[in-house]
Protein backbone atom coordinates (compact mmCIF):
# COMPACT_ATOMS: atom_id res chain seq x y z
CA UNK A 1 0.00 0.00 0.00
CA UNK A 2 3.02 2.36 -0.78
CA UNK A 3 2.69 5.52 -3.36
CA UNK A 4 4.84 4.35 -6.66
CA UNK A 5 5.92 8.34 -6.75
CA UNK A 6 8.08 7.86 -3.69
CA UNK A 7 11.22 6.90 -4.17
CA UNK A 8 10.99 4.34 -0.87
CA UNK A 9 8.87 3.40 1.39
CA UNK A 10 9.08 1.86 5.35
CA UNK A 11 7.95 -1.41 5.11
CA UNK A 12 6.06 -2.91 8.33
CA UNK A 13 5.87 -6.80 8.65
CA UNK A 14 3.55 -7.76 11.51
CA UNK A 15 4.99 -10.87 12.95
CA UNK A 16 3.79 -10.44 16.81
CA UNK A 17 1.17 -12.94 18.40
CA UNK A 18 0.36 -14.34 21.56
CA UNK A 19 0.95 -18.18 19.51
CA UNK A 20 3.80 -16.77 17.46
CA UNK A 21 1.32 -16.88 14.34
CA UNK A 22 2.84 -14.44 11.42
CA UNK A 23 0.46 -11.46 10.46
CA UNK A 24 0.92 -10.77 6.93
CA UNK A 25 3.07 -8.30 5.99
CA UNK A 26 2.12 -4.52 5.21
CA UNK A 27 4.05 -1.60 3.36
CA UNK A 28 2.82 1.75 4.48
CA UNK A 29 4.11 5.12 2.72
CA UNK A 30 6.31 7.45 3.27
CA UNK A 31 5.56 10.83 3.50
CA UNK A 32 8.65 13.44 2.77
CA UNK A 33 8.82 16.27 5.44
CA UNK A 34 11.38 18.87 4.51
CA UNK A 35 12.38 21.83 6.59
CA UNK A 36 13.16 25.09 5.27
CA UNK A 37 25.57 28.91 23.86
CA UNK A 38 28.90 28.09 23.35
CA UNK A 39 30.10 26.32 26.58
CA UNK A 40 33.19 26.41 29.15
CA UNK A 41 34.24 23.24 29.26
CA UNK A 42 36.35 23.84 32.09
CA UNK A 43 36.58 22.92 36.01
CA UNK A 44 33.47 22.40 37.87
CA UNK A 45 30.65 25.37 37.61
CA UNK A 46 31.78 26.56 34.19
CA UNK A 47 29.59 28.98 32.96
CA UNK A 48 26.74 29.73 35.41
CA UNK A 49 23.16 31.07 34.40
CA UNK A 50 19.63 31.42 36.33
CA UNK A 51 19.66 27.81 38.71
CA UNK A 52 16.16 27.11 40.96
CA UNK A 53 17.09 24.39 43.77
CA UNK A 54 19.65 21.53 43.56
CA UNK A 55 19.27 18.20 41.81
CA UNK A 56 21.70 15.00 41.20
CA UNK A 57 22.61 13.84 38.54
CA UNK A 58 24.59 10.36 37.83
CA UNK A 59 27.20 10.33 34.74
CA UNK A 60 28.29 7.01 32.93
CA UNK A 61 31.30 7.01 30.76
CA UNK A 62 33.89 5.11 28.70
CA UNK A 63 37.00 5.29 31.48
CA UNK A 64 35.41 2.36 33.91
CA UNK A 65 33.87 5.61 36.84
CA UNK A 66 30.58 6.25 37.12
CA UNK A 67 29.59 9.66 38.90
CA UNK A 68 27.03 11.26 40.99
CA UNK A 69 27.26 15.27 41.12
CA UNK A 70 24.86 17.66 42.88
CA UNK A 71 24.22 20.77 40.34
CA UNK A 72 23.06 23.61 42.65
CA UNK A 73 22.63 27.78 41.50
CA UNK A 74 24.83 27.19 38.14
CA UNK A 75 27.53 24.92 39.18
CA UNK A 76 28.25 21.26 39.78
CA UNK A 77 30.13 19.64 43.14
CA UNK A 78 30.76 16.06 43.25
CA UNK A 79 29.29 13.50 45.07
CA UNK A 80 30.70 10.11 44.57
CA UNK A 81 32.01 7.77 42.44
CA UNK A 82 32.59 3.88 41.54
CA UNK A 83 34.88 2.10 39.27
CA UNK A 84 33.82 -1.38 40.05
CA UNK A 85 31.41 -1.84 37.10
CA UNK A 86 34.03 -2.80 34.23
CA UNK A 87 35.92 -0.30 31.60
CA UNK A 88 33.08 1.02 30.28
CA UNK A 89 29.77 1.57 32.09
CA UNK A 90 28.85 3.17 29.56
CA UNK A 91 25.20 3.72 29.73
CA UNK A 92 23.66 4.55 33.37
CA UNK A 93 19.76 4.65 34.03
CA UNK A 94 18.23 5.02 37.59
CA UNK A 95 15.16 3.09 38.44
CA UNK A 96 11.85 5.45 38.58
CA UNK A 97 11.99 5.24 42.61
CA UNK A 98 15.53 6.41 42.17
CA UNK A 99 16.75 3.63 44.85
CA UNK A 100 18.85 1.58 42.22
CA UNK A 101 20.98 1.91 38.87
CA UNK A 102 21.76 -0.12 36.14
CA UNK A 103 24.70 -0.26 34.03
CA UNK A 104 25.79 -1.79 31.37
CA UNK A 105 29.46 -2.23 31.10
CA UNK A 106 30.29 -2.12 26.94
CA UNK A 107 33.28 -4.66 26.71
CA UNK A 108 34.11 -7.78 24.71
CA UNK A 109 35.83 -9.03 27.27
CA UNK A 110 34.06 -9.61 30.69
CA UNK A 111 35.53 -11.81 33.20
CA UNK A 112 37.89 -13.32 30.60
CA UNK A 113 35.29 -14.50 28.38
CA UNK A 114 34.12 -13.06 25.12
CA UNK A 115 30.45 -11.05 26.54
CA UNK A 116 29.81 -7.87 28.13
CA UNK A 117 27.97 -7.44 31.73
CA UNK A 118 25.48 -5.33 33.07
CA UNK A 119 25.34 -4.33 36.67
CA UNK A 120 23.07 -3.20 39.41
CA UNK A 121 23.76 -0.92 42.09
CA UNK A 122 21.81 0.72 44.99
CA UNK A 123 22.26 4.45 45.27
CA UNK A 124 21.60 6.79 48.15
CA UNK A 125 19.94 10.52 48.30
CA UNK A 126 23.44 11.68 48.89
CA UNK A 127 24.64 10.14 46.00
CA UNK A 128 26.46 7.18 47.18
CA UNK A 129 26.60 3.62 45.25
CA UNK A 130 27.40 0.08 46.01
CA UNK A 131 27.24 -2.38 43.38
CA UNK A 132 24.75 -5.36 44.20
CA UNK A 133 25.13 -8.08 41.16
CA UNK A 134 26.51 -7.91 38.26
CA UNK A 135 25.41 -10.62 35.15
CA UNK A 136 27.33 -11.12 31.87
CA UNK A 137 25.25 -10.75 28.39
CA UNK A 138 26.62 -10.63 24.80
CA UNK A 139 29.52 -8.62 23.74
CA UNK A 140 28.86 -4.72 24.06
CA UNK A 141 26.03 -4.11 25.61
CA UNK A 142 24.96 -0.92 24.51
CA UNK A 143 21.52 0.59 26.19
CA UNK A 144 18.92 -0.74 28.73
CA UNK A 145 15.55 0.25 30.22
CA UNK A 146 14.15 -0.72 33.58
CA UNK A 147 10.56 -0.97 33.69
CA UNK A 148 8.24 1.50 35.74
CA UNK A 149 7.40 -1.12 38.18
CA UNK A 150 11.36 -1.95 38.74
CA UNK A 151 10.98 -5.24 37.87
CA UNK A 152 12.07 -5.90 35.08
CA UNK A 153 15.42 -4.84 32.83
CA UNK A 154 15.96 -4.77 28.81
CA UNK A 155 19.31 -4.73 27.30
CA UNK A 156 20.32 -4.24 23.64
CA UNK A 157 23.96 -5.83 22.70
CA UNK A 158 25.59 -3.94 19.62
CA UNK A 159 27.77 -6.45 18.24
CA UNK A 160 26.22 -9.46 19.95
CA UNK A 161 22.97 -8.48 18.03
CA UNK A 162 20.96 -9.79 21.08
CA UNK A 163 18.29 -8.20 22.82
CA UNK A 164 18.66 -9.29 26.65
CA UNK A 165 15.56 -9.23 28.99
CA UNK A 166 16.98 -9.94 32.93
CA UNK A 167 13.85 -10.23 36.34
CA UNK A 168 14.92 -7.86 39.00
CA UNK A 169 14.04 -9.18 42.25
CA UNK A 170 14.14 -7.79 45.77
CA UNK A 171 16.60 -5.06 46.33
CA UNK A 172 17.60 -4.65 42.70
CA UNK A 173 19.23 -7.96 42.44
CA UNK A 174 19.16 -9.36 38.79
CA UNK A 175 18.40 -12.65 38.30
CA UNK A 176 20.88 -14.34 36.57
CA UNK A 177 19.56 -18.01 36.24
CA UNK A 178 16.11 -16.68 34.53
CA UNK A 179 18.17 -14.46 31.97
CA UNK A 180 16.61 -14.54 27.99
CA UNK A 181 18.37 -13.83 24.78
CA UNK A 182 16.76 -12.83 21.45
CA UNK A 183 19.22 -12.69 19.09
CA UNK A 184 18.23 -11.31 15.44
CA UNK A 185 19.63 -11.96 12.12
CA UNK A 186 20.09 -9.15 9.29
CA UNK A 187 18.15 -9.99 6.04
CA UNK A 188 19.47 -9.64 2.63
CA UNK A 189 23.03 -10.20 3.70
CA UNK A 190 23.04 -7.52 6.39
CA UNK A 191 24.09 -8.10 9.83
CA UNK A 192 21.80 -6.82 13.12
CA UNK A 193 23.80 -4.57 15.77
CA UNK A 194 21.01 -3.86 18.12
CA UNK A 195 21.16 -0.03 19.20
CA UNK A 196 19.19 0.83 21.58
CA UNK A 197 15.90 -0.77 24.11
CA UNK A 198 13.18 0.91 25.21
CA UNK A 199 10.19 -0.07 27.28
CA UNK A 200 6.62 1.57 26.53
CA UNK A 201 4.92 3.76 29.79
CA UNK A 202 3.12 0.52 30.89
CA UNK A 203 6.15 -1.84 30.77
CA UNK A 204 4.07 -3.72 28.57
CA UNK A 205 6.13 -3.52 25.30
CA UNK A 206 9.49 -3.60 24.30
CA UNK A 207 11.32 -1.68 21.25
CA UNK A 208 14.55 -2.35 19.79
CA UNK A 209 16.70 -0.97 16.76
CA UNK A 210 18.75 -2.61 14.59
CA UNK A 211 21.29 -0.03 13.52
CA UNK A 212 22.59 -2.29 10.25
CA UNK A 213 19.58 -4.26 9.87
CA UNK A 214 17.34 -0.91 8.81
CA UNK A 215 14.98 -2.61 11.67
CA UNK A 216 12.75 -1.92 14.50
CA UNK A 217 11.94 -4.81 16.88
CA UNK A 218 8.25 -4.58 18.77
CA UNK A 219 7.87 -7.50 21.60
CA UNK A 220 5.09 -7.69 23.53
CA UNK A 221 5.92 -8.47 27.04
CA UNK A 222 4.13 -11.10 28.90
CA UNK A 223 3.82 -10.62 32.27
CA UNK A 224 2.88 -14.06 33.30
CA UNK A 225 5.44 -15.89 31.33
CA UNK A 226 8.00 -13.18 32.69
CA UNK A 227 9.66 -12.85 29.48
CA UNK A 228 9.58 -11.15 26.02
CA UNK A 229 7.50 -12.96 23.19
CA UNK A 230 9.67 -14.27 20.91
CA UNK A 231 8.82 -13.08 17.60
CA UNK A 232 8.29 -9.98 17.29
CA UNK A 233 6.28 -7.16 14.77
CA UNK A 234 8.77 -5.41 12.59
CA UNK A 235 9.12 -1.96 11.56
CA UNK A 236 11.02 -1.71 8.61
CA UNK A 237 12.95 1.13 7.29
CA UNK A 238 14.28 2.09 4.19
CA UNK A 239 17.63 0.65 3.38
CA UNK A 240 20.82 1.77 4.99
CA UNK A 241 19.27 4.31 7.33
CA UNK A 242 20.66 3.05 10.49
CA UNK A 243 18.39 3.57 13.19
CA UNK A 244 20.35 4.43 15.94
CA UNK A 245 17.53 4.91 18.77
CA UNK A 246 13.86 5.17 19.13
CA UNK A 247 11.17 7.27 21.86
CA UNK A 248 8.35 6.16 22.36
CA UNK A 249 5.10 8.07 23.34
CA UNK A 250 1.46 6.78 23.82
CA UNK A 251 -0.85 3.82 25.11
CA UNK A 252 -3.18 2.36 23.27
CA UNK A 253 -1.34 4.10 19.78
CA UNK A 254 1.73 4.36 20.19
CA UNK A 255 4.29 6.83 18.67
CA UNK A 256 7.23 6.10 17.50
CA UNK A 257 10.41 8.52 16.78
CA UNK A 258 13.64 6.33 15.64
CA UNK A 259 16.55 8.75 14.70
CA UNK A 260 18.86 7.06 11.79
CA UNK A 261 22.54 8.03 12.20
CA UNK A 262 23.76 7.02 8.68
CA UNK A 263 20.86 9.58 6.98
CA UNK A 264 20.36 12.26 9.75
CA UNK A 265 16.26 11.29 9.37
CA UNK A 266 13.85 11.06 12.02
CA UNK A 267 11.12 8.70 11.33
CA UNK A 268 7.34 8.41 12.96
CA UNK A 269 5.46 5.78 12.72
CA UNK A 270 2.21 4.83 14.89
CA UNK A 271 1.54 1.20 15.72
CA UNK A 272 -2.34 0.26 17.12
CA UNK A 273 -2.56 -2.41 18.67
CA UNK A 274 -5.00 -4.98 16.94
CA UNK A 275 -5.44 -8.35 18.53
CA UNK A 276 -2.49 -9.96 19.43
CA UNK A 277 -0.16 -8.26 17.13
CA UNK A 278 -0.02 -4.45 15.87
CA UNK A 279 -1.36 -2.38 12.71
CA UNK A 280 0.73 0.49 11.86
CA UNK A 281 -0.04 3.78 10.13
CA UNK A 282 1.29 5.59 7.58
CA UNK A 283 4.79 6.91 8.68
CA UNK A 284 6.20 9.83 8.14
CA UNK A 285 10.05 11.32 7.74
CA UNK A 286 11.98 14.76 9.05
CA UNK A 287 14.84 15.58 8.32
CA UNK A 288 17.12 15.93 11.61
CA UNK A 289 19.71 19.02 10.34
CA UNK A 290 19.00 22.02 8.97
CA UNK A 291 18.09 22.51 5.70
CA UNK A 292 20.65 21.95 2.93
CA UNK A 293 23.48 20.99 5.61
CA UNK A 294 25.25 17.19 5.34
CA UNK A 295 27.93 16.22 6.39
CA UNK A 296 29.47 12.35 6.60
CA UNK A 297 31.12 12.79 9.92
CA UNK A 298 27.56 13.90 12.05
CA UNK A 299 25.77 11.29 13.20
CA UNK A 300 22.24 11.39 15.81
CA UNK A 301 22.28 11.21 19.40
CA UNK A 302 19.71 10.51 21.42
CA UNK A 303 16.11 11.15 21.00
CA UNK A 304 13.16 11.83 23.38
CA UNK A 305 9.62 12.98 23.91
CA UNK A 306 8.87 15.07 26.54
CA UNK A 307 6.15 13.98 29.21
CA UNK A 308 3.36 16.37 28.31
CA UNK A 309 3.69 15.28 24.36
CA UNK A 310 4.29 18.31 23.19
CA UNK A 311 7.88 18.44 21.89
CA UNK A 312 10.58 15.42 20.12
CA UNK A 313 13.95 16.56 20.69
CA UNK A 314 17.00 15.03 19.12
CA UNK A 315 21.25 15.55 19.50
CA UNK A 316 23.08 15.64 16.68
CA UNK A 317 26.99 14.65 16.72
CA UNK A 318 29.94 15.89 15.11
CA UNK A 319 32.29 13.06 15.44
CA UNK A 320 35.20 15.04 13.64
CA UNK A 321 36.47 17.25 16.06
CA UNK A 322 38.40 19.94 13.75
CA UNK A 323 35.04 20.96 12.31
CA UNK A 324 33.12 23.43 13.72
CA UNK A 325 31.67 22.99 16.97
CA UNK A 326 28.17 24.55 16.53
CA UNK A 327 27.50 21.39 14.28
CA UNK A 328 26.80 19.55 17.79
CA UNK A 329 23.30 20.76 17.74
CA UNK A 330 19.55 19.74 19.85
CA UNK A 331 16.99 19.26 16.97
CA UNK A 332 13.46 20.26 18.50
CA UNK A 333 10.27 19.68 16.96
CA UNK A 334 6.84 20.46 18.41
CA UNK A 335 4.05 17.56 18.46
CA UNK A 336 0.40 17.36 18.50
CA UNK A 337 -0.38 15.41 21.21
CA UNK A 338 -3.37 13.95 20.16
CA UNK A 339 -2.23 12.53 16.80
CA UNK A 340 1.56 12.47 17.30
CA UNK A 341 2.10 14.82 13.84
CA UNK A 342 5.10 16.59 14.50
CA UNK A 343 5.43 20.41 12.55
CA UNK A 344 7.28 20.64 9.51
CA UNK A 345 9.65 23.34 10.56
CA UNK A 346 11.79 22.09 13.59
CA UNK A 347 14.10 24.44 16.00
CA UNK A 348 17.99 23.94 16.32
CA UNK A 349 19.93 24.69 19.53
CA UNK A 350 23.76 24.94 19.26
CA UNK A 351 25.31 22.58 22.81
CA UNK A 352 28.28 23.98 22.98
CA UNK A 353 30.03 20.50 23.49
CA UNK A 354 31.91 18.06 21.32
CA UNK A 355 29.43 15.13 20.36
CA UNK A 356 26.36 14.89 22.56
CA UNK A 357 25.67 10.86 22.84
CA UNK A 358 23.16 11.76 25.24
CA UNK A 359 21.04 13.46 27.20
CA UNK A 360 17.51 13.40 29.30
CA UNK A 361 15.10 16.01 30.72
CA UNK A 362 14.55 16.14 34.67
CA UNK A 363 11.96 14.57 36.49
CA UNK A 364 9.62 17.48 37.68
CA UNK A 365 6.28 18.08 35.75
CA UNK A 366 7.68 20.34 33.06
CA UNK A 367 10.89 18.79 32.59
CA UNK A 368 12.32 22.20 32.97
CA UNK A 369 16.12 20.96 32.85
CA UNK A 370 17.93 18.84 30.42
CA UNK A 371 21.51 17.44 30.54
CA UNK A 372 23.63 16.05 27.62
CA UNK A 373 26.72 14.50 28.02
CA UNK A 374 29.19 15.44 25.77
CA UNK A 375 31.27 12.26 24.55
CA UNK A 376 34.52 13.83 23.07
CA UNK A 377 35.03 17.14 24.75
CA UNK A 378 34.28 15.01 27.83
CA UNK A 379 31.75 17.12 29.75
CA UNK A 380 28.44 17.46 30.97
CA UNK A 381 26.12 20.46 30.65
CA UNK A 382 22.47 21.43 32.26
CA UNK A 383 20.45 23.27 30.43
CA UNK A 384 17.09 25.23 31.27
CA UNK A 385 13.85 24.35 28.97
CA UNK A 386 10.78 26.20 28.37
CA UNK A 387 8.07 24.02 28.16
CA UNK A 388 5.90 26.40 26.02
CA UNK A 389 8.35 26.93 22.73
CA UNK A 390 10.72 24.01 23.93
CA UNK A 391 13.63 26.52 23.63
CA UNK A 392 17.20 25.87 25.70
CA UNK A 393 19.61 28.00 27.70
CA UNK A 394 22.69 26.82 29.09
CA UNK A 395 22.71 26.77 32.85
CA UNK A 396 26.28 25.41 33.65
CA UNK A 397 28.71 22.57 32.39
CA UNK A 398 31.81 20.56 34.07
CA UNK A 399 34.51 17.93 32.57
CA UNK A 400 33.75 14.20 33.05
CA UNK A 401 36.02 12.37 31.09
CA UNK A 402 34.37 10.87 28.09
CA UNK A 403 30.95 11.24 29.50
CA UNK A 404 28.32 8.98 27.63
CA UNK A 405 24.99 8.92 29.21
CA UNK A 406 23.32 11.39 31.86
CA UNK A 407 20.45 10.82 34.08
CA UNK A 408 18.86 13.32 36.89
CA UNK A 409 17.46 10.97 39.70
CA UNK A 410 15.60 11.80 42.65
CA UNK A 411 17.29 13.72 45.11
CA UNK A 412 16.28 13.88 49.51
CA UNK A 413 18.37 14.90 51.83
CA UNK A 414 22.10 16.56 52.30
CA UNK A 415 24.84 15.84 49.49
CA UNK A 416 27.79 13.79 51.08
CA UNK A 417 30.81 15.15 51.17
CA UNK A 418 31.75 17.67 48.16
CA UNK A 419 34.42 19.04 46.34
CA UNK A 420 34.91 20.48 43.05
CA UNK A 421 35.44 18.28 40.12
CA UNK A 422 38.74 19.74 38.87
CA UNK A 423 39.11 16.90 35.90
CA UNK A 424 41.26 18.31 33.23
CA UNK A 425 39.71 17.70 29.82
CA UNK A 426 41.85 15.70 27.61
CA UNK A 427 39.32 14.78 24.65
CA UNK A 428 40.94 11.70 22.82
CA UNK A 429 39.31 11.23 19.03
CA UNK A 430 40.71 7.67 18.50
CA UNK A 431 38.39 5.22 20.23
CA UNK A 432 34.18 5.21 19.36
CA UNK A 433 33.82 7.71 17.20
CA UNK A 434 31.25 7.64 14.47
CA UNK A 435 28.73 5.25 15.00
CA UNK A 436 29.56 4.46 18.56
Amino acid sequence: MYSKKLPFFIAVTGLLTALGNAMPKKEISLVQSSTGSDLNNGTAGGKKGVSGAGINVVIGTFVSRINTLRFEGGAFTNLSHVNSTGKKPEFVKPSADGKFLYTTNMVNDYDGKKSGSVSSLSITPSGEMAVISTVAVPIRPVALDISPDGKNLIVATFEGATAVYIPVGEGGKLDEKSVQLITYKGQGGSISSIFDAKFDSDGDVAFFTDRDADSVYVHKFDKKGKKLVEKPFIVKLPKGSGPRNVAVAGEKEVDLYINCEKTNKIFHARLTESGEGFEAKEAKEFPSLPSGKSDPMIFGGEIAVTKDGKFVYSSNRQTDEKKPLEDNTMVVYSRDPKTGELEKTPKFFPLGGSSPRHFSFSPDADQSKVIVAFQLSNGVSIFSRDSKDGSLKVEGTTSIKRATSAFFFPMGGEPGKTKEIKQSISAKSGENKGHD
